[in-house]
């Protein structure tokens, strides 16, 4: 058998093509050649030139592509729905992020390092601020009771210190005044061994004028009357025809006051108008 003159090869298929690079060998068979078994083939000569020349200056032959090329299948559309989705849930996002900077950004702000404020109950038991001063004008108007008093008598002719309190004074803010000595005030003392007592009933009445530290007294006039004892027993009695108008000075702070004279001290609080 002749030889491939491209591959060099030396089997043919029955169609008369080389088994290894598929050349035709033999050109004039127009379909498959029968053969008896141990029968040659027709070997057709090829000329040398046209092997030579088709090498030489021929196109290389066309051989069949392996493998062989399928068509491509495009791969399936991309479905848009999916970005879409994304997208706006996306969209969403953003504007919810934005939502809460902003709320952030105009909420007012807490200070951290704010100094707490007392509790209402710890404003409650703290000190009450002071009143505002008082003139003595001022200071005098009210009702006050004589917590203790003191003032000279004399009694067969010989001066004894008598003592007591309750009575009440009002001062009023029009210039009258009123020693309130109600159902009985007692007074009392002793001398030479013998309890003296002094009790007096009804009201003085009195106009009064305050000049710097001093409370001046006129017009003065009594209902009432005074009982003397010794040791219990009356000694004498009688109306009471008036009060003292000796000039007293006096202090006075907020609920307590003092009246001074040559002749007596009392010391008075301030009490709720009767």
């Amino acid at each position: 058998m002749q030889p491939c003159p491209v591959c060099g090869a030396t089997g043919i298929d029955p169609s008369g093509y080389c088994v290894n690079c598929g050349t035709l060998l033999n050109p004039g068979s127009a379909g498959p050649v029968s053969f008896a078994p141990g029968v040659a083939l027709p070997v057709t000569a090829i000329p040398v030139t046209s092997i030579v020349a088709g090498l030489e200056y021929g196109h290389p032959p066309s051989y069949p592509t392996y493998p062989p090329a399928f068509p491509m299948t495009p791969p399936p559309a991309r479905n848009a729905w999916p970005v879409a989705l994304i997208a706006v849930s996306v969209a969403v996002i953003v504007l919810v992020v934005g939502a809460i900077t902003l709320v952030a950004l105009t909420r007012p702000q807490t200070d951290t390092h704010a100094v707490a404020l007392p509790s209402s109950s710890a404003s409650r038991s703290a000190v009450p601020s002071p009143s505002p001063s008082l003139t003595p004008q001022e200071c005098v108007v009210g009702t006050w009771v004589e917590t203790s008093h003191q003032h000279d008598s004399t009694v067969n002719g010989t001066t004894i210190r008598m003592a007591g309190s309750g009575a009440y004074q009002q001062f009023h803010s029009d210039g009258t005044a009123i020693l309130d000595y109600g159902a009985g005030i007692t007074y009392s003392g002793t001398l030479d061994g013998s309890r003296w007592t002094v009790t007096n009933t009804g009201h003085v009445t009195f106009r009064y004028q305050i000049t710097g530290g001093t409370i001046l007294y006129t017009s003065s006039s009594a209902e009432g009357s005074y009982t003397w004892r010794e040791n219990d027993e009356v000694v004498s009695s009688a109306p009471i025809s008036g009060g003292s108008t000796d000039p007293e000075t006096f202090t006075c702070t907020g609920d307590t006051m003092t009246e001074l004279t040559g002749r007596y001290a009392i010391e008075l609080r301030r009490t709720p108008d009767t």
